[in-house]
């Protein structure tokens, strides 16, 4: 039985033909894409800033954004734009300004700890009273970098990664004061001026040249170890022989080292690059800029332990 309202089928498709319908329109490459297109039968639909733009299919294809059910507004097409996790420039600047803000607690607690170091001759007695305390720290600091370095998932599950990053950077802080207790004052103060002045240089740099630092991870990540197996040899050496020279030089590489990490870092947290930090690697972005800078003040407090010495 026929369907009320069909008049005939299509002779090529069979498809019914419904009365009084407007029939095939003129829908050119030109017309279609046009953001005054409205098909005909439909009423254009506007709010706001509303805009109707054509919209990737699946299939590579541009269908345009017509439904009244999807209209987008300019900061909406930004969203959908942009890769990477990163929707807007709005986006980038809040994730930005998080890490930065991490940072900075990191950075106060540590700076608390090595005040505390210099200036407080009961907490270098404890120091130096209770090794054990040390031993923790170290054990701690490298199973929260293992922690957060190896399982994204860890780094980006709120709370575990606050508080993963929070011993990190506790037992970082204090093996760090460790170091500084036995350092003249004069030279942690020196070592903290220049280490400022390498972060303030690097970062200048990082956001203003057009070489792309990020796509040298792996070789970076081979530096580190080459430095950290060499650290094991001259300690072992340094039992028997006089090793002075090498600490020097192998201090120097380091600071090398973790400054082109630092800017490597650096690029991957502003964007715009190769490789890039997602919206939700704020705990690892964190994590990694502050170990390139705590690395760089411990190598030059090093070196100029070392000057003095001689």
């Amino acid at each position: 039985m026929a369907s009320q309202g069909i008049e005939k089928r299509d002779s090529k498709t069979d498809y019914p033909v419904l009365e009084n319908h407007p029939g095939p329109q003129n829908y050119t490459q030109a017309n279609l894409y046009s953001p005054e297109f409205v098909p005909s039968g439909t009423t254009p639909f506007s709010s706001g800033n509303g805009t109707i733009s054509p919209t990737p299919s699946r299939s590579g294809s541009q269908h345009p954004r017509v439904s009244s059910h999807f209209v987008t507004t300019p900061l909406e097409a930004e969203v959908i734009d942009q890769p990477f996790g990163f929707k807007s420039n709005r986006v980038r600047l809040n994730f930005i300004r998080k890490v930065l803000s991490i940072l900075s607690f990191q950075f106060l607690i540590t700076i608390i700890f090595i005040v505390a170091s210099v200036h407080s001759p009961q907490y270098q007695n404890f120091i130096k009273e209770n090794v054990w305390v040390t031993g923790i720290a170290l054990i701690t600091l490298i199973i929260t970098t293992y922690a957060l370095g190896c399982y994204s998932s860890v780094a980006r599950s709120i709370p575990i990664n606050y508080i993963l990053l929070m011993l990190f950077t506790l037992s970082e802080a204090y093996l760090v004061s460790g170091l500084t207790a036995v350092t003249d004052p004069k030279i942690v103060l020196t070592a903290g001026v220049l280490t400022v002045g390498m972060v303030i240089a690097l970062t200048l740099y990082a956001l203003t040249t057009k070489t792309d630092f990020t796509m040298c991870g792996g070789l970076l990540f081979v530096a580190v170890l080459l430095i950290c197996l060499a650290s094991i040899m001259v300690s072992f050496f340094g039992a028997f022989f006089d090793v002075t020279w090498m600490e020097l030089t192998l201090s120097v590489l380091s600071i090398f080292v973790f400054s082109i990490y630092l800017i490597h870092d650096l690029q991957l947290l502003t964007g715009e690059r190769s490789h890039q930090f997602t919206v939700d690697d704020y705990i690892m972005a964190s994590l990694m800029i502050y170990i390139d800078v705590i690395r760089i003040f411990v190598e030059i407090l090093k070196i100029l332990n070392k000057t003095q010495q001689r």
